[in-house]
């Protein structure tokens, strides 16, 4: 990534769930590129004003949103767009890897507020941000490499991705990936028929359901404040 872009350059990502978005962002994170995670579902008009506040170079997409990305570019086209995958072959066809030093206040990535009480906003996680939410998030929740953990909600969230998804791989546990929450229910038959026998192990996934949906409403209800009133 240092090679091919540069390091500092704000990078958006735009996909489903999944672990190339993961590699991909985390690919953006090591090689000291701002990552900017894009929302599903936002109207074109949202994507556009995303990219432009967030002054970005370069849009890594999913195959599924190729029409949304190709409309990023017609409407901005100083924005080089990437298909995701492509990426990761050509990230696996290098003969070494990148890791320059990353300064631990400098920019890690760039995230949108959901804009539900008022504009979306533009916030700035730098690394030790990053690195201090998942410390934090690890003290309340003492994960370990037995832990198996359910990554349900958008992973542009930054609740979901700092507690849940890095959380799980920095104890060295083992996550899966719901890909819709349409398919939620299938999936959990799925992975307890392949994956799991015994109570204990349903009452792992449940519980970490529960947790899951309690930390999304905890933050929500103490980050999301409303507008004073106008005097």
């Amino acid at each position: 990534m240092e090679q091919q872009y540069g390091i500092g350059r704000h990078i958006a990502l735009l996909g489903p769930n999944g672990a190339s978005w993961l590699t991909a962002y985390f690919s953006v994170l090591s090689s000291g590129c701002v990552a900017v995670p894009l929302h599903l579902g936002s109207t074109e008009e949202d994507l556009d004003y995303y990219c432009d506040k967030a002054d970005v170079d370069i849009l890594l997409f999913d195959e599924t949103c190729r029409s949304q990305a190709e409309m990023i570019h017609k409407h901005n086209p100083e924005i080089y767009i990437y298909e995701i995958h492509a990426l990761l072959e050509q990230i696996r066809d290098l003969d070494r890897e990148f890791f320059p030093e990353l300064l631990p206040d400098f920019p890690a990535a760039l995230y949108f507020t959901s804009g539900t009480t008022a504009l979306s906003r533009c916030v700035i996680l730098t690394h030790r941000n990053m690195a201090s939410h998942t410390n934090a998030a690890m003290t309340v929740l003492p994960l370990s490499p037995e832990d198996t953990g359910l990554s349900i909600l958008p992973i542009t969230h930054t609740c979901e991705l700092m507690t849940n998804i890095i959380g799980a791989l920095h104890c060295g546990g083992t996550l899966y990936i719901n890909n819709s929450l349409r398919h939620l229910k299938k999936n959990l038959q799925q992975m307890m028929h392949l994956c799991f026998s015994g109570e204990n192990h349903k009452w792992l996934i449940l519980k970490g359901f529960v947790l899951n949906r309690l930390m999304h409403a905890l933050f929500h209800r103490h980050c999301i404040q409303k507008r004073p009133e106008r005097v």
